[in-house]
Parts: structure tokens; C-alpha cells; sequence
């Protein structure tokens, strides 16, 4: 009987076992169309070396070379948007107007994986704090982030990786139902002999 009860629960527990199995499925943030970069400390100005963002095949679909696009709503002399996605970190983007707004728009729509941002070295620290708006082509917030604080980092990356439980579609084994089969005849035959019911 110990033998019968042993088998019916390790094939319960089988069954359970594959029924209840998942997969990852990985996925960055999708449906990014542009990003927006305002100041968050207060007001001040936009000044960034570099802007990267790559996509899940790991290409940065900010750079200009990739077909990225940057524009604002103002810059300071020479220190335009397109220094702010041109692969050099030696050139800055400078707003020219404490309310600036810095965009980066994509060439397509895209699935990010990471986003970088380099800020400004050499001066006025305090202006690197930033607000960080990912949007789809409609022009919806899909994330945002606001007072990231680089004054004394001067980088940061974000991941965009989000892991979902997808469950597997399985299809049991004909061994796995006779087993099955068995343990509950088993099972049935193990309650018959309590009561004193057998006849084989």
C-alpha cells in the first residue's frame, strides 16, 4: 500500500511539475519613439556631453550616425544638439534658455535596452540634474525619470530589461497518462483493500 501511495504522489507531483513550468521572456522598453531631457534642478540650463540609448540588438540608436536626431528649444553659441548625439565626448550640447528642452528622436521606433547619459566636466555642476521623458510616436510618456543627479557622477545608465513569467504550452507525454492512469487504478485498488473490498 506504501509502495502504491508513494507512486501516486510522485506522479501527481510530476504532473504538477511540468504543468506549472515557464519561460523567460526578456523585453526592453518598448515603443520608444524620442526621448526628451529638461533640467531638474530647478530650472537651470540643459548641458550634456552625450547621449546614447541602444536598442535590444545593442545598436545606439541615438547616434546621428544611426540615424538619430537631435533638436531644442534653444542652445548657447556653438554648442549645439547635434553635439549631444555625434559619438565625440569632447563636444557639448549647452541650452541657451533655463527652460531648454533637449529631444533625441530615433529613426524608428525602437525597444531599448540601455540609455546612457554623459554630462558636462568641466564647469557648473549644479545643472547636472536631469528629467528624462521616453517617448512612443504618439507623444506619450512611456517612462521618465526625474532629478537623476550627476553632479558628482557625471554618467549614469539605465536598464530597461524586464523579465515576464510566459507560461509553455505543453502537450503531456502518453507515458506521463499511463502513469497517471496507473497511479489512480493503483490508488483505487489501495481504498478497495481498506474496506476489505478486493476481488481480482
Amino acid at each position: 500500500m506504501n509502495l502504491i501511495k508513494t507512486s501516486v504522489n510522485s506522479v501527481v507531483f510530476s504532473i504538477l511539475l511540468v504543468a506549472g513550468m515557464a519561460q523567460s521572456a526578456y523585453a526592453g522598453l518598448i515603443g520608444v519613439k524620442s526621448i526628451e531631457i529638461t533640467n531638474g534642478a530647478g530650472g537651470s540650463y540643459v548641458q550634456i556631453r552625450e547621449i546614447e540609448a541602444f536598442n535590444t540588438s545593442l545598436t545606439n540608436v541615438a547616434a546621428s550616425s544611426n540615424g538619430g536626431v537631435a533638436t531644442a528649444t534653444s542652445n548657447w553659441q556653438g554648442y549645439v544638439p547635434a553635439n549631444a548625439i555625434d559619438g565625440n565626448l569632447s563636444s557639448n550640447y549647452y541650452s541657451g534658455s533655463p527652460t531648454g528642452i533637449l529631444t533625441i528622436t530615433f529613426a524608428a521606433v525602437q525597444e531599448l535596452d540601455l540609455f546612457k547619459i554623459f554630462s558636462r566636466m568641466n564647469c557648473c555642476t549644479e545643472r547636472n540634474i536631469f528629467n528624462l521623458s521616453f517617448l512612443n510616436g504618439g507623444g506619450d510618456v512611456l517612462a521618465s525619470l526625474t532629478d537623476l543627479d550627476l553632479s558628482s557622477t557625471h554618467y549614469a545608465e539605465v536598464t530597461f530589461a524586464t523579465v515576464s513569467e510566459q507560461p509553455i504550452a505543453t502537450v503531456p507525454e502518453p507515458s506521463i497518462l499511463a502513469m497517471f492512469g496507473v497511479g489512480l487504478l493503483g490508488l483505487g485498488l489501495a481504498r478497495r483493500r481498506r474496506k476489505g473490498q478486493v476481488s481480482l
